[in-house]
């Protein structure tokens, strides 16, 4: 019995002595790396977007903003958009996806307008309101449909239509 005693008692002390060896190492360790930021000729994210120069432009830049191309004048006199190929009615001429008119490219067409690609930018030309004419139709067609729900309504509640 002293023999398994003896025994039990080198185990349990070995276990400690590799657990305290383990926990020495554990506080050797730094528990999270030191980094240092050096960010270089990166911009300071700390700092504004734009730096003083930026909003106060110079004559040079203002020059320069002025110098780039303005979009001609398009008006859209029309759209069809249901299409496989919708077709837009532009100063008169009937264009598709991808002509060019006035030096300008047509990129997509839909029902809200004409999406264009001038002097290396983007550009939607929104669809004109609608016509005097089409403005006038729909004005009476509300008024009309104002009238017969009035009737409706008097209908419902029994006193007929008048």
């Amino acid at each position: 019995m002293d023999k398994k005693r003896a025994l039990f008692l080198i185990a349990i002390m070995a276990y400690s002595g590799s657990l305290q060896a383990k926990e020495q190492k554990a506080d050797a360790a730094p528990l999270r790396p030191e980094v240092e930021y050096r960010a270089g000729a990166l911009r300071d994210p700390m700092e504004p977007y734009l730096n003083k120069e930026d909003a106060n432009p110079t004559p040079k830049k203002q020059e320069a903003a002025a110098a780039e191309p303005v979009l001609p004048a398009l008006v859209i006199q029309g759209v069809m958009w249901g299409l496989d190929d919708p077709l837009a009615i532009i100063n008169n001429k009937v264009v598709r996806k991808d002509d060019v008119i006035q030096g300008v490219r047509i990129i997509d067409i839909n029902k809200s307008g004409v999406t264009v690609f001038f002097a290396n930018r983007q550009h939607v030309i929104a669809v004109a309101a609608l016509s005097q004419k089409q403005a006038q139709a729909k004005a009476e067609t509300e008024d009309v449909s104002a009238k017969n729900q009035a009737i409706l309504d008097r209908i419902i509640k029994g006193g007929g239509a008048k």
